[in-house]
């Protein structure tokens, strides 16, 4: 495994390298803009439940329209997740000893995004309808969320919210996300940025995503990411999530706490 992040990395660095060299920013039309990013997880954990416990890459690129001065950006994109090659063993019974096998690189989801960003005065609103694609290897269904983010600055601090619902294969099925961030410059180049969230769900949502039919908080997170601006627009952010599961219910699925870290690097044109 360590192999296989070793060579993912180096393939992240090799292609922001390539890149930066060969565009040049200032000559892109600032009313679009189009950006690449690749991240390595050691786990994909979405608003705090694990839904792989795997090792995955997930590439996106988006793209946006911001000319149109107050009434806000449009953007879309796309989002892909595929699960890392793993080393596993099985016990045979019949044996009575463990068989080795390989989990090959597999392509699982893909979401798609189209968002609306709009800020009045200090509050940025960003409305966004979100569609899930999975492969039937998964069991999840495909499906379209809703999504409204609210996000004002405090300060030092930004105040964010989130409210997500299903509205294709489990309508009403809702998730509220709060958060407290803040961001800092630490060089012209480096920065870094901290966040806490909580998160609670309605019983559909957990019914179907956790597992059990309950209106609960699933999670209390800290989030921390170190990001180095590169030249001529590319990128490089390491991550860390810890998240702790509260509700006594949630915890038999998955323990007390949940937790992964990950490499990204991504290019903006």
């Amino acid at each position: 495994m360590l192999k296989n992040t070793a060579g993912f990395v180096l393939m992240l660095i090799s292609f922001g390298n390539i890149c930066s060299q060969g565009l040049d920013i200032k000559e892109q039309n600032p009313a679009f803009w189009l950006y690449t990013e690749s991240e390595l997880c050691s786990k994909y954990i979405f608003r705090g439940i694990v839904l792989e416990d795997d090792y995955v890459f997930q590439p996106a690129v988006y793209a946006g329209y911001d000319g149109f001065e107050k009434a806000g950006t449009i953007s879309t994109g796309v989002w892909f997740n595929f699960t890392m090659p793993q080393k596993r063993s099985l016990f045979n019974e019949e044996s009575g000893e463990y068989e080795f096998f390989r989990k090959p690189f597999t392509y699982n989801e893909t979401d798609i995004y189209l968002m609306h960003e709009l800020t009045y005065k200090k509050l940025t609103v960003k409305n966004t309808f979100a569609v899930y694609l999975f492969t039937s290897e998964t069991g999840y269904p495909n499906t379209t969320e809703y999504i409204v983010n609210l996000s004002y600055p405090a300060g030092p601090l930004s105040l964010q919210n989130e409210f997500a619902c299903d509205i294709s294969a489990y309508p009403g099925a809702f998730v509220f996300t709060h958060g407290v961030g803040w961001e800092g410059q630490v060089t012209p180049a480096l920065s870094f940025s901290t966040a806490v969230n909580l998160v609670w769900a309605g019983k559909r949502y957990n019914g179907v995503n956790a597992g059990e039919e309950t209106t609960a908080i699933n999670s209390l997170g800290f989030d921390a990411s170190v990001t180095y601006s590169h030249n001529a627009g590319f990128y490089s952010r390491l991550r860390y999530q810890y998240n702790i599961i509260p509700d006594s219910r949630l915890r038999q699925t998955y323990g007390y706490d949940t937790w992964f870290i990950s490499l990204l690097g991504g290019f903006a044109f």
